[in-house]
């Protein structure tokens, strides 16, 4: 199984229907779905070598941006990145697009109450939902110091796993963390 999916790299060659990259530029969200090689199987492959990277927007501007000539949703990720962006700073560009796509996947409106872990795409989730006017979040996370940095980053209220029953009691609802959905 291939891993990958917050990525960056170097784009060593293009297509002739490539608009938007040239070769050197650097790229986020490269991706591979099918390996020509029998027994390797992909969750999106990213971290292989090599990864292809799709011009979403010359697919839509040329009018297939469709399933059926081959695209796929997360091409809308795949993005040039300014050379002075370090690597290990470009990936975090791909997973903060997921984080704001997240809020429409998950109908999150300013009166949601929402609950995250306390890792990078959860600590993204609480500063983007009060940024975006959250009334309430609350963060459950196993590690002190990580429930910590949720309430430095915006968290109304941080719990360790073994308190969600308790909460359920209290909030006489089915409180289901959002990452256990």
């Amino acid at each position: 199984m291939i891993l990958g999916h917050e990525d960056a790299g170097i784009v060593q060659e293009v297509g002739a229907k490539v608009r938007h990259f040239k070769p050197g530029d650097r790229a986020i969200g490269g991706l591979v779905f099918n390996f020509a090689e029998p027994g390797l199987n992909s969750a999106w492959g990213g971290f292989c070598e090599y990864t292809l990277v799709t011009d979403h927007d010359a697919m839509v501007a040329d009018g297939v941006a469709d399933a059926q000539h081959g695209w796929f949703e997360c091409y809308e990720i795949q993005r040039k990145v300014d050379a002075d962006i370090p690597p290990e700073a470009a990936v975090i560009l791909c997973m903060w697009r997921e984080v704001y796509g997240g809020f429409g996947d998950f109908n999150l409106k300013p009166a949601t109450a929402s609950s995250f872990s306390a890792r990078a795409c959860g600590l993204s989730f609480v500063k983007f939902g009060k940024l975006l006017g959250l009334k309430w979040i609350g963060v459950v996370e196993p590690l002190p110091p990580k429930r910590q940095r949720a309430l430095q980053m915006g968290a109304d209220a941080v719990y360790a796993p073994e308190d969600v029953p308790n909460l359920q009691k209290e909030m006489a609802c089915a409180w289901t963390p959002l990452w256990t959905r």
